[in-house]
């Protein structure tokens, strides 16, 4: 029995030294593909790396572009809204124009009444005088007088 448990560990250990061999194995097979992926993957992360630099670059460019166009915006809406508030002013001012010309005109037609009819007064009151003096007087009679 001695042997059999002499044996046992030797066995043992000849079974854990092959476990231990088959892993070794394994882990250096991993080691290696790492090792051999390794440069690949430094090389894909370098590319990466730069396509983000360039993109951080071109997204600054963008960025002033946008700021330059929005500022030229604020610009153009700026002289819009100033034509537009000098466009109102004028048609204000055309506005009060037009309000102030027509009742000019009607002042005008006003006045144009009053003179039309001062001037029948004044015709009648003259046809009236006109009439009572060649009415009062004939030729003779008005000669008589004046003699």
């Amino acid at each position: 029995m001695e042997r059999e448990t002499q044996q046992s560990p030797k066995t043992k250990m000849e079974s854990l030294r092959t476990i231990c061999d088959r892993e070794f194995s394994i882990q250096q097979q991993k080691i290696d593909s790492f090792t051999a992926s390794f440069p690949s993957s430094l090389n894909s992360i370098k590319s990466l790396a730069l396509d983000t630099a360039q993109n951080h670059a071109k997204l600054a460019k963008m960025k002033a572009n946008l700021r330059e166009a929005e500022d030229e915006l604020v610009k153009v809406l700026a002289a819009k809204t100033r034509k537009e508030a000098k466009q109102m002013a004028t048609r204000d001012s055309i506005s009060a124009v037009k309000s102030r010309l027509e009742e000019l005109k009607r002042t005008v037609q006003v006045q144009r009444s009053r003179r039309e009819e001062y001037g029948a007064i004044i015709s009648r009151q003259s046809l009236g005088s006109y009439t009572h003096l060649t009415m009062g007087c004939t030729y003779g009679s008005c000669m008589a007088r004046m003699g």
